[in-house]
C-alpha cells in the first residue's frame, strides 16, 4: 500500500499531534484496531486556535464513544458488511472505516477536515487495510449519490443541534433512497427522538478527562424512512 503523505497545510497539527498529543495503540474495545488517541484534546484545541482562530475543533485527535461503539458492532457482525459498498460520514480518526474494511467492505471515508482525512488513511494504512479517504460534505449528496452505497455509516453526530439536524435528514433521505443506515448514539443532547430502530445497546470505555465520566451507555441504530 502506497504511504500516505499528508497535505502541506495538515502537517504542523498532525506532526504535533503525532509528537506530543497522540498516542498509537489497540483500542481498548476494539483491540483489532490500531489507532491514534490523545488524552489532551483541549490543549491540541487551543493550539489550533492560536494559529487560526476559525480553526475547526480537532475532533480526529480522539476516538469517540459511538465511533468506537460502531466499529465493534462491525467486527461482531462482519457479515453485514462484507461485500457491501460501505460509506463512513464524518469518518474522524477512520476507526469505523478501518472495521468495514477489516470485515470486508469496500469502503469510501468522508469528512470535511483534511486532516482528520490525513489520519484516517494513516489508521487505514497501520492496519493494513485498503480505505479510499476523501475530503467532502457528505450532506450535499444527492440521492442518487446516495445510492452508490449500500451501507452508510456514522458515529457520534448528535453533539450539536445544527448538525444533528443536517444528520437526521441525511439519513432519513438515504432510507427513502434504500440504503441501509447504522448511526451511534453516546447519549448526546440532540440525538433522534422518534423514526429510528434500535440495533444494539453496549457499555463503552471512555477516556474520563474528556467525557467526565468513564464509560458510556451507546445505542447503534438505524435511521428509518420518513
Amino acid at each position: 500500500m502506497k504511504k500516505h503523505i499528508p497535505a502541506p497545510d495538515t502537517l504542523p497539527l498532525l506532526s504535533l499531534y503525532m509528537e506530543k498529543y497522540g498516542a498509537l495503540a489497540p483500542d481498548p474495545l476494539c483491540p483489532e484496531i490500531r489507532v491514534w488517541n490523545t488524552f489532551d484534546l483541549t490543549g491540541l484545541w487551543q493550539i489550533a486556535y492560536n494559529r487560526d482562530r476559525n480553526a475547526p475543533v480537532p475532533f480526529w485527535a480522539i476516538i469517540w464513544p459511538g465511533g468506537r461503539a460502531l466499529a465493534r458492532y462491525i467486527l461482531d457482525n462482519r457479515k453485514l458488511f462484507s461485500g457491501k459498498r460501505v460509506l463512513d460520514v464524518g469518518t474522524g480518526s477512520g476507526i469505523t472505516a478501518v472495521a468495514a474494511a477489516k470485515a470486508g467492505a469496500k469502503v469510501t471515508g468522508m469528512d470535511i477536515d483534511a486532516a482528520a482525512v490525513a489520519l484516517a488513511e494513516m489508521t487505514a494504512e497501520e492496519n493494513k487495510v485498503k480505505c479510499k479517504i476523501v475530503v467532502q460534505d457528505p450532506f450535499v449528496m444527492t440521492p442518487e449519490e446516495m445510492k452508490e452505497y449500500d451501507v452508510i455509516l456514522a458515529g457520534d453526530l448528535f453533539y450539536s443541534e445544527s448538525l444533528a439536524a443536517s444528520s437526521i435528514s441525511f439519513f432519513r433521505s438515504a432510507a427513502d433512497a434504500g440504503v441501509e443506515n447504522y448511526v451511534s448514539d453516546g447519549g448526546r443532547t440532540f440525538r433522534p427522538t422518534k423514526g429510528f430502530r434500535i440495533r444494539q445497546g453496549m457499555r463503552v470505555p471512555v477516556f474520563r478527562e474528556i467525557e467526565g465520566v468513564s464509560e458510556r451507555d451507546v445505542k447503534i441504530m438505524s435511521i428509518e424512512a420518513g
